[in-house]
């Protein structure tokens, strides 16, 4: 099928016009708005457009791909022109994504990634027939020699599938963190529909104030005005969760995790569909995410931290949403024991507790105090109290960080946990451990602490693990292991 070179299906072309119109929307707005003084906005927007079409049939009928033996031919390049040869076993992952627009002809994006450390993106990014794209697929995995097969013993007992049922969903959608980046989402809209407002001239503001009587609303008791914004808060973030609820059902509809022992295959989504296979192998470090609710009820959800995959904008190697400990110990462990930790596990010690509280403390209080005093047109004393709660609420969440700091040292695996709002706890393999930097201050050197960062062996920029206020005298345990 992929013997001689072929193109990309022309849907690549409608594809990449709808994505300049999406990614441009802002900027459109802008000048809908801004049109009777900005009227040269336009023929610059048309010509700009003009230019993308233009350059996306150039580049589909450019881009060609085939399979050579063992090796995947991709060509590609308007100005300068780039021939690929890429072996099957240094393919790390290959993702289906299946957008609505694509149940419509049939198609599929399929993204195909080796992890070369000096690409921070998918070297190979195809648009071609869903069956197409599955067949490459059972081929590349096929001829993959990367995985000995000796060494994992398989046999039917060992295959695992599992699929989320809706009350997992639900609990997934309620119990992740949301309330503040929906806030700032609502700052962001807010401040938005202002700039829509003066440039249309639009009453907006009046036609609010005809309703809701603010001069009323501020001339209430500061006892008032702390219960009434608490209660406009649970009524957002009831909001927000139902949101989610929904948003949630609808991007991991279905989620299955399929393992043969060698990889393990992710399918999920109702509109947009996600597929993607991990080698086992290439799997260097596993992440496991809790927020608040998550770290009360015990549950967790897992990525996985391997070159290649996880490389895109707001890509991530998800294994599985929502997961307690029996899950991890019965189906994680099974699937890559040689991520399981044992070890020793130490905390920072009581006396770096300052250390957590302080830093953030003063810099919050540098911010907002000013901000109270000098700009802010509230009443002085909602103002001071607002602060507070920020201050008081900011020691509490540094003080769980602090709980939930730690550091494992086993004989094959590092364990780094860290984290408030969003608890974090990462076990890497050492081998796959590119370095560990000590950094310590005048004040952590005083009392015997560091900061431990971890580099783990991946082509993502920042891949690092940061562990705060430790007891210097880890990293004799720390370097000996790992050189061992």
């Amino acid at each position: 099928m992929f013997k001689e070179l072929r193109k990309n299906h022309w849907i690549y072309i409608i594809e990449n016009i709808i994505k300049l119109f999406r990614e441009s929307y802002f900027l459109i707005i802008l000048a809908f708005v801004n049109w009777r003084n900005e009227w040269w906005i336009y023929p610059v927007l048309g010509g700009g457009i003009v230019l993308v079409i233009i350059i996306s049939i150039v580049n589909w009928n450019l881009v060609k791909f085939q399979v050579e033996g063992n090796s995947l031919i991709y060509n590609k390049g308007i100005i300068e022109k780039k021939k690929m040869k890429i072996p099957f076993d240094k393919i790390t992952t290959i993702d289906i994504g299946i957008s609505i627009f694509d149940r419509i002809f049939n198609t599929c994006s399929a993204k195909i990634d080796t992890g070369a450390s000096k690409i921070k993106k998918s070297e190979i990014k195809l648009k071609i027939k869903m069956d197409e794209a599955k067949e490459l697929k059972n081929i590349i995995l096929k001829n993959n020699k990367a995985v000995d097969e000796e060494d994992i013993k398989i046999d039917n007992k060992d295959i695992i599938k599992k699929v989320i049922t809706g009350k997992e969903l639900l609990i997934y959608a309620i119990t992740k963190g949301k309330l503040i980046g929906a806030l700032g989402a609502l700052f962001i809209v807010m401040q938005f529909m202002k700039q829509v407002e003066d440039g249309l001239s639009l009453p907006i503001t009046e036609a609010i104030d005809s309703y809701v009587n603010m001069d009323g609303i501020l001339g209430q008791s500061t006892a008032t005005l702390i219960l009434g914004g608490f209660g406009l808060l649970v009524v957002i973030y009831i909001l927000i969760t139902v949101i989610f609820i929904l948003y949630e059902n609808i991007r991991l509809y279905n989620y299955t995790i399929i393992s043969d022992g060698i990889n393990i295959s992710i399918s999920y989504g109702l509109l947009n569909k996600k597929e993607y296979a991990l080698p086992i192998k290439k799997i260097h470090a596993l992440r496991y995410k809790q927020g608040i609710l998550q770290q009360i009820l015990g549950i967790f959800t897992i990525e996985a931290i391997t070159i290649g995959y996880g490389d895109e904008k707001n890509e991530k190697a998800l294994i599985y949403p929502i997961a307690n400990k029996k899950f991890i110990e019965e189906v994680i462990n099974s699937l890559i024991p040689q991520l399981a930790f044992n070890g020793d596990v130490s905390k920072p010690p009581k006396k770096a507790i300052p250390l957590f509280i302080t830093k953030t403390t003063l810099i919050l209080a540098a911010i907002f105090v000013p901000i109270a005093i000098f700009i802010s047109k509230m009443p002085i004393m909602l103002e001071m109290i607002v602060v507070l709660f920020i201050l008081v609420a900011n020691i509490i969440f540094q003080y769980i960080n602090y709980r939930n700091t730690s550091l494992g040292i086993g004989k094959e695996t590092i364990l780094a946990t860290s984290g408030s709002l969003v608890k974090s706890s990462i076990i890497i393999k050492q081998s796959s451990i590119q370095s560990i930097t000590m950094r310590e201050s005048p004040f952590k050197r005083k009392i015997n602490v560091c900061n431990f960062v971890i580099d783990i062996y991946t082509n993502k920029f920042g891949e690092s693990v940061q562990v705060l206020n430790m007891d210097k005298n880890l990293k004799e345990d720390l370097y000996n292991n790992i050189i061992m």
